[in-house]
């Protein structure tokens, strides 16, 4: 066991101060360290353990605290400790202890990542080389984040889960129990034939995509039902009347059960089918997601799903628009995987069944 001096660290009691204040991760990491050596009673070797770097290098941290105190600790080493020439790759402590810096983040650039290496280790890596660490060693993922509105209530969950429990209450008032209550989601979509979304694999430096240019596009409206029958069609417009006449088909297509909750946002014509009773006659109970909440409709992932396939095909007339979304809508609309997670979360009483993913 390796104990070090506890002279060793100048002005330890500043440590926790600085640690509080700090923002920049890497130095919120080495002031962490340097705070652990004083906790675990000044044990270097259990701190350099704990934190999964070398003795020497906390050595380094250590005289650079001593000497400039927290901005020592911006640089990457010092100048007597920095190594002749350009390391190729990064040693396994040095990936610990990148790994545990990046977890203080929830999200990374690639280029951010490539500059923090640099100015740690020097070490320069390509693109690639980043992307295996990360992917093959951290198990980390690259993709697109989902946005999230800035309006969208931080209750978001809790404040649907609330308006749910009030529709089973009603119905179950009634006498319906669960099984007897189809429930899904609704909402309404413009799929247009000039949206070129999609990206293929190629050979060469370029592709081309033959495409009509002439804009069509198709005002469509869903229901996916994650109890029940999932119905599809297209609208003349979006007004009360429209979208009361679809719910009369939902109605329809779920007589088989004595009511149905539907899930859909809150755009004025859905709304003023709760105040003017348009849903009344086909017996639906309606529920509102909480504003700026999309993420937590998804029949939004489907619409994606169709947009795309809309986008790759060749779409020659008004009617074979409609003829890829319908389609489309009746093979995405048997997958409850798009429902998976909000089943979990909000309808575990629906987890016994087979999910059709």
């Amino acid at each position: 066991m390796k104990k070090c001096s506890s002279s060793l660290i100048n002005n330890v009691h500043l440590l926790p101060v600085c640690l509080d204040k700090e923002e920049d991760s890497m130095v919120k990491y080495r002031l962490a360290f340097l705070n652990s050596v004083n906790l675990v009673g000044y044990d270097l070797d259990k701190a350099c353990q704990i934190f999964r770097i070398a003795i020497p290098t906390a050595y380094v941290w250590i005289r650079q605290w001593n000497e400039q105190g927290r901005d020592g600790l911006i640089h990457t080493l010092h100048y007597s400790d920095r190594p002749t020439g350009h390391p190729s790759k990064l040693t396994a402590e040095e990936l610990g202890e990148l790994k545990l810096i990046l977890l203080a983040k929830d999200r990374w650039l690639t280029r951010e990542i490539h500059d923090l290496i640099v100015k740690l280790w020097d070490v320069d890596l390509s693109r690639w080389q980043i992307s295996r660490i990360l992917k093959g060693k951290f198990k980390m993922h690259l993709s697109k984040p989902y946005p999230h509105d800035y309006r969208r209530p931080a209750d978001a969950e809790a404040l649907l889960q609330a308006s749910l429990d009030v529709a089973h209450q009603k119905l179950e008032a009634k006498g319906f129990s669960k099984q007897d209550i189809a429930i899904g989601f609704l909402d309404e979509a413009s799929p247009q034939t000039t949206a070129n979304t999609v990206r293929f694999w190629h050979f060469g430096n370029h592709l081309d995509i033959t495409k009509d240019t002439t804009r069509r596009k198709a005002n469509s409206i869903g229901f996916y039902a994650i109890q029940g029958e999932s119905v599809q069609s297209f609208l003349p417009d979006s007004t009360q009347v429209s979208i009361a006449a679809f719910l009369a088909q939902v109605g329809e297509a779920n007589a088989s059960y004595k009511a149905t909750i539907v899930l859909m946002d809150n755009f004025s014509s859905h709304v003023a089918l709760k105040h003017k009773g348009g849903a009344d006659r086909a017996n639906v109970e309606l529920v509102f997601l909480p504003a700026y909440s999309p993420d937590l409709n998804p029949i939004e992932f489907i619409w994606k799903t169709i947009k795309r396939r809309v986008s790759e095909s060749f779409i020659s007339s008004s009617d074979y628009l409609k003829g890829v979304i319908s389609n489309s809508w009746k093979d995405e609309s048997k997958s409850m995987g798009y429902a998976k997670s909000w089943i979990e979360q909000f309808a575990p009483w629906l987890g016994c069944r087979e999910l059709r993913t």
